[in-house]
């Protein structure tokens, strides 16, 4: 998840992001509009099991306690983890 001025930054600076964020990151990144500071998503997620992970501040990765918490194809490392149903078809 990122806002739209975050997409934005991503495509103006390219290559040269981590070095643009690493020399202002003494101030916040937010856009003088508002709805560019909106978290959204970028892509749904097709029906099955899907594993993630959250990341901060782009350094520190997290799982949520919110979502189910597991062990990814029997290794030591733990992912949250959806279930996400298929879609029904409406009855016609």
């Amino acid at each position: 998840m990122k806002t739209a001025f975050e997409m934005k930054l991503e495509r103006a600076k390219g290559e040269n992001l981590p070095s643009f964020l690493e020399q202002n990151k003494a101030r916040k990144l937010l856009s003088s509009q508002k709805l560019d500071n909106v978290m959204q998503f970028s892509n749904f997620v097709p029906p099955g099991k899907h594993f993630f992970y959250f990341i901060y501040d782009r350094k520190f990765i997290f799982v949520s306690p919110n979502y189910d918490i597991v062990r990814y194809k029997g290794t030591n490392v733990f992912l949250n983890q959806i279930t996400v149903p298929p879609r029904r078809e409406p009855l016609a």
